[in-house]
This record gives C-alpha cells, structure tokens and sequence, in this order.
C-alpha cells in the first residue's frame, strides 16, 4: 500500500519436462509434478519406476485418453531405459528416488546446465529432548516408521535421546544394553543416536 504497484502473471514454460517418478507413492510421484508441469505449460515425458508396472500400465492407459502424446509421453521400462532418456536433452529434470541414481541424473543434467528437481530419500533423524512425553513420542515415531510399509523417505531413519536417569537408577541406555539399571547413574546428559 505504500508503493505503487501492479502484480500479473508472466507464464514462463522450461519446455519439455522429464518426469521420473519412483516406485513406493507410483501415483501421486507420477501425477503431482505432471500436474505442475502442464499448469506451468511444459510438455512431459514420463518415465515411470519399473517396480510399480501394473500402476505404470493403468496410468499410460488413462493419460493417453485424456492428452494427446505431443503433450504427454510415458516411456517404461528399466536402467536401459533410463540412461537412454538421460542422453537425451530436457529443459528440466524432475526425479524422486534414491540418491544414487540421484547422482546419475545430475550428471548427466550437468551436461547441459538441465535445471533439476531431485527428491532424495534420505536418513530422517527423530530427536527426542527431555520435555518429550515419551509415549506419546514413540508411538509418533513408530507410526511414522510404518506408514507406507516403512517405504518412504521422509520415515524416520535414526532415533536421538538424551540419557536420561533411569527411575530405578542408571540410565535408559544402560537399561537397554544390559537389561536392568545396575544402580549406575549417568554422568553425560548428551544426545547419542539410540537407533540406526
């Protein structure tokens, strides 16, 4: 309000997107960016996982009734499939998977300066300081680690706590390792991981 302005919207397609999406979410991976890249104007290549081919078959059928192939293409199939999409040039590059093919992906976007989007999975830390309510926390965390299987990757991967004293003395990590207290009490209040 206190400067004058204007605001408008100045559609700016990439052009032609490659979509690589994975094989634990296979529809919403494939159809969220999808939608975002034809909102924005692209046009897309779709290369599905090759883990998820019933998924890949149902979505191939209902894309190609609803958009003609010069707007949306899926290729399937596996590696050899990939690294023949990857020799190809893109104006942009969305992948979600792990990091190593990750790796692949940016290399061969490097080439020619592709910009890239890469969803990563990844080790995802749980940390639990002392004013947790520790069963309301480690049923979060246990949720968490099950949803989906356990075959996401924002699911928590590593658990950190402090070491708490033990009621009946000792610590919670002592108690873990050893099966009782010991009448040992904790003498290091840091965070060490608790579970990998």
């Amino acid at each position: 309000a206190h400067f004058a302005a204007k605001s408008f919207q100045s559609p700016s397609p990439y052009g032609t997107v490659l979509i690589m999406s994975p094989w634990n979410y296979p529809v919403l991976l494939t159809l969220e960016p999808l939608i975002d890249a034809l909102a924005a104007g692209n046009t897309v290549i779709l290369k599905p996982s090759a883990y998820a081919p019933h998924t890949s078959q149902i979505l191939s059928q209902l894309l190609k009734k609803c958009y003609p192939p010069e707007y949306v293409t899926m290729i399937t199939g596996g590696r050899e499939e990939n690294q023949a999409l990857l020799n190809q040039r893109f104006d942009k590059i969305f992948f979600t998977g792990g990091k190593t093919v990750g790796k692949e992906v940016l290399r061969h976007a490097a080439e020619y300066l592709t910009p890239v989007t890469l969803e990563l999975g990844g080790k995802s830390p749980c940390i639990v300081d002392s004013t947790a309510k520790i069963s309301l926390t480690a049923r979060r965390i246990v949720f968490g680690k099950y949803l989906n299987c356990g075959q996401m990757g924002g699911c928590p991967r590593r658990t950190a706590a402090p070491l708490w004293p033990h009621p009946a003395g000792g610590s919670a990590r002592h108690t873990a390792e050893h099966g009782n207290a010991g009448g040992r009490t904790v003498s290091d209040p840091g965070v060490r991981p608790a579970a990998d």
